[in-house]
């Protein structure tokens, strides 16, 4: 059994910030996995590839659908928490957190996934930030070869459903609002916000600050 700390879901769409959330949390003691997707973005994804399957075989991120029944989904969510959860424990970690866009869709299979006996439920960390400057992000992203990230000509009614569902979905959940800009132009308070919110240690606030560019 973990300490009295929630696993951290990290909830967004693309290009919304989560990374540098997700990242944070990895400077304040988190574990976010073993090996993390190249997104060919110019930035750490902080995204685990484990997770990043599971939940692309929970939700296809281009035909924007369901796979599989929901008990399925909970069962292969629930392999990495698993695992999440062992590494966890074996390395001192305070808690596990993950992050997939398509997380935002999977908030109802998350809850029940990654609730262990005796511990506590997740804590879902909402990412927000406008969806204008989410789109304009996306817009200017640029692989290493100078192409368009992802061109995606539906990416705008794409990011606007995520966080739609996301908002709708975390009514009654056990969640926290990130803001992203404030985390930008105030990190101190923001971060000291997150690291409140999800009942980590304080000592390492100023790691985690220097992730802020």
């Amino acid at each position: 059994m973990l300490d009295a700390i929630s696993p951290i879901a990290v909830l967004g769409p693309y290009r919304g910030g989560t990374s540098l959330v997700t990242g944070i949390l990895k400077e304040l003691g988190c574990f976010t996995g073993n090996a993390f997707f190249d997104a060919q973005s110019g930035y750490c994804t902080y995204e685990d590839e484990w997770l990043r399957c599971c939940c692309l075989q929970c939700f296809d991120e281009n035909t924007k659908r369901y796979r599989g029944t929901f008990e399925q989904r909970v069962a292969n969510l629930r392999c990495w928490a698993e695992f999440a959860r062992s590494e966890t424990a074996a390395n001192s970690f305070s808690t596990y957190v993950g992050k997939h866009p398509t997380m935002c869709m999977l908030i109802n299979e998350l809850e029940i996934a990654w609730q262990f006996d005796g511990e506590p439920p997740p804590l879902f960390v909402s990412v927000e930030r406008p969806v204008e400057d989410t789109i304009r992000s996306w817009d200017k992203a640029k692989t290493p070869t100078g192409h368009p990230w992802w061109p995606r000509p539906d990416r705008e009614a794409f990011v606007n459903s995520l966080i739609i569902h996301r908002d709708n979905s975390l009514a009654k959940c056990n969640a926290v609002n990130i803001d992203f800009q404030r985390l930008r132009s105030d990190s101190e308070s923001e971060i000291l916000k997150l690291a409140k919110a999800c009942g980590l240690p304080q000592t390492l606030l100023p790691e985690a600050s220097r992730l802020i560019k």
